[in-house]
Formats: structure tokens, sequence, C-alpha cells
């Protein structure tokens, strides 16, 4: 929450190579408090000085992305208006690119039922669009489907942020490739994608030591769930 420390946070990754710099504003933490995270919403102003560091550190890099992720507000900060001058405010510093996580967050709630109380409204994000077209606003927020997908870029969001259902059905990836980039990847299937995968996980697993709760988390759990639906799941899933 030091734009000093922003500055130098953002020309740390940009000299190891990085390209793309988010602040969020987002995470509804236990943590974050005190100008943390989803905090950082009740403070517009400081919101816009460390983006105007994160502008002034990549001032002299080329083909670098800066963005911000936020909600549609926090605790009482929950109407339009409020997202609106945030906004507002935010982009005079030079960030055009705003990832909407389509529902407040309520601090004090556990993040995971942050994820699900509150309610969600995409409306906000289609409203932003139509108010300031020079923006770029990716949505988040109880994507499931190549449905909601279509339905969200007809209103002109630049794109959409999925979570949760990847990891519950990653082979939903596939489809997106096929329906929304138009992307024929012939007759990939399930059976090929986890035999690459296997080669991926040898490598990894002959990678430096780590404990394998990490490597499990890193490396297995992405691709658990892409037999969902198919015979013997439950079996593949155990081995």
């Amino acid at each position: 929450n030091k734009p000093e420390e922003m500055y130098k946070a953002t020309k740390l990754s940009l000299e190891y190579g990085y390209r793309k710099v988010n602040l969020n504003c987002g995470c509804p933490s236990d943590r974050a408090v005190d100008h943390h995270g989803v905090c950082l919403m009740k403070d517009p102003p400081l919101v816009r000085s460390l983006c105007a560091a994160m502008v002034d550190a990549s001032s002299s890099y080329k083909g670098v992305e800066l963005s911000l992720k936020c909600r549609n507000g926090v605790d009482s900060f929950e109407s339009y208006d409020y997202l609106r001058s945030f906004i507002q405010t935010v982009s005079s510093a030079g960030i055009s690119h705003f990832i909407i996580h389509a529902r407040k967050a309520i601090l004090g709630l556990k993040s995971r039922k942050n994820l699900q109380v509150p309610e969600i409204n995409y409306q906000y994000t289609y409203q932003l669009v139509k108010e300031f077209p020079a923006l770029q606003f990716t949505l988040n927020g109880a994507i499931t489907s190549l449905l909601d997908i279509q339905t969200h870029l007809k209103h002109g969001v630049k794109g959409v942020m999925i979570g949760r259902e990847i990891q519950r059905n990653p082979w939903m990836l596939h489809h997106i490739e096929k329906s929304v980039f138009q992307n024929d990847q012939g007759d990939l299937d399930k059976k090929k994608v986890l035999e690459k995968y296997a080669e991926f996980v040898l490598s990894e697993a002959q990678g430096p030591s780590s404990n394998f709760k990490s490597f499990e988390n890193r490396v297995i759990t992405p691709i658990r769930d892409i037999v969902g639906g198919n015979k013997n799941a439950k079996i593949y899933r155990k081995i």
C-alpha cells in the first residue's frame, strides 16, 4: 500500500522479464486489512497513487500490460456510482484495463464465503463498458459455461476470467478454444492430453526437490478433474 514499494515491485517484475503486472484490489482475505486487498477500494486516491507508480516504473519498457482487479464494491461502498467514481479516479493514473469480480466483498466474511454469499451483479460491468469506451473490462465471477462467456462478450467486455469452473472442469478449456477462439484442435482427446501431461509431471518430479503437498497443488491438482463425467473417473482420481 506504499507507492514507492509498488514502483520497486513493478520495476523488479519487469527486470525479470514479466510483461503483465496486476494490482489486486479485490482480495477479501482475513489479511486484507489496513489498506491491503479489497480494503484498498475504500481509498481511491491511494489506489490511484499505486497505479501511477506502476505506470511510472514501466514507462521505459515496451509491451507492458498493466491492470487492476477489483470488486463491485466493499461493505457499504457498494453502489454503482461509487464503483464508477473509483474507476474514473484510478484510470486517470494511466491504467486502462480493469478486471471486475462482479460481486461486492464483505470484510470479516471468510474468503470462500465471499465467493458465494454476496449477490452476483454483472450489470455494473456492463454499464462501465458503456460509460468508459476507452477502457477495457474483463468480467469475473460465477462463469460456468460457454453460453455465459458468449453472453458477456456480447455486452462488450474485453474478456472473462474463469477460476473455479476451470479447476472443476479443465476440459472446458478445449471447448473454449473451439467455440470462442475458433481454434480447431483436430482429433485432440483426453487420453492424448493425459499422456502428454504425464511427461510434464515426470519432468517436474525430477526438478528441484519440494514437499509433496506443494508438488500436488502445483502439478497434479490442475489436471485431476479432467476425467469428470467419464467411466472410472473415481479410480483415476485416486491414482
